[in-house]
């Protein structure tokens, strides 16, 4: 009986074997299927989610035409905007360039929040967006297709809106901001000529070119500005277009003197001394003129050396702004 028990024991122990490997092979064979399937699986829906390339290309599409219209939108209020609060608040206030760049942002950026809408959606009335699935719209190939077609647009926007610069002088304002500087450069100049000629008065002339006249930039003892036409028909006309120095002994006995001036200013002119500047580039050509008035014992060739030094140094303040 122990024999035969323990043989039993065997079997039973040699029969649990066979299952268990039995079973091993059966499991082997189940997940080698299940890995043979799993792949097709996964590609026959990877396949079913992928849009096609028509699609791709109008998500693009539609992506880009919005940030165009944004980019556009967005350089040309900033240039525009910068520019005339860099033209009509820089020169008074001194703003640096910068700082009117920075507030031409800020009113572009402005503009952006109120109006972004209204550009989509007339975006929209060209091109309309394809229906991706929630699937499709997820997937990495779509969110980097619609970030090209944004990104793109929105640099052909701007380069765009830069075109707003070849219809701009650009160096209109940098030289109104390099006269307003000079203003105080003259000042000190006429300033001087008066305490060492012994002039009452004094006035810088600028050129108009475009109106043809020559208008008072700096004037001492006269809050108006004064305009003359280019002509020889004034002493500072005179003194323009013949480059050459004209000293009047008694204004009101001189034909070419116009009271009207003395009438509008309230002052009175009893002597004149004129005296051209030419520019540093072409000694020929007068870019300002100087006038002194009043002097005690009137002016004389002596006078004329003096302010000839005076006309060397406000020729080159003015070279920075020809």
């Amino acid at each position: 009986p122990r024999f035969q028990l323990r043989r039993g024991r065997i079997a039973g122990t040699a029969m649990m074997k066979r299952l268990a490997h039995r079973a091993r092979e059966l499991s082997s064979r189940h997940f080698r299927g299940l890995s043979v399937l799993l792949p097709k699986a996964s590609c026959e829906v990877s396949a079913e989610v992928h849009p096609p390339a028509i699609a791709l290309r109008k998500h693009f599409a539609c992506c880009a035409l919005p940030m165009v219209g944004f980019g556009l939108m967005d350089n040309t209020i900033l240039i525009r905007a910068g520019d005339a609060i860099d033209r009509y608040f820089g020169v008074d206030l001194k703003m640096p360039s910068i700082v009117a760049a920075a507030w031409g942002q800020v009113v572009s950026d402005f503009c952006g929040v109120c109006f972004g809408g209204a550009v989509e959606a007339a975006s929209r009335l060209f091109l309309v967006p394809p229906a991706f699935t929630g699937s499709q719209s997820a997937l990495r190939i779509t969110q980097l297709v619609g970030i090209s077609g944004a990104a793109s647009g929105v640099v052909i926007g701007c380069l765009l809106g830069m075109l707003n610069l070849l219809s701009m002088d650009l160096e209109e304002v940098e030289r109104l901001k390099r006269f307003a500087e000079l203003q105080e450069v003259f000042q000190v100049v006429i300033q001087s000529a008066q305490e060492n000629i012994g002039a009452q008065s004094g006035s810088v002339f600028l050129v108009d070119e475009a109106n043809q006249e020559l208008w008072s930039h700096v004037a001492t003892g006269i809050s108006t500005t004064i305009r003359l036409p280019i002509s020889q028909n004034s002493i500072t006309g005179t003194a323009f277009v013949e480059n050459r120095p004209v000293i009047v002994p008694d204004a009101y006995a001189d034909p070419r003197f116009n009271p009207a001036v003395d009438l509008e200013t309230g002052y009175r002119t009893k002597n004149m001394l004129a005296f051209p500047v030419t520019s540093m580039k072409e000694p020929s050509k007068v870019i300002a003129v100087v006038m002194l008035l009043n002097k005690e014992e009137g002016f004389s060739d002596a006078d004329q050396a003096a302010i000839r030094m005076i006309s060397i140094h406000l020729a080159l303040f003015l070279s920075k702004c020809e």
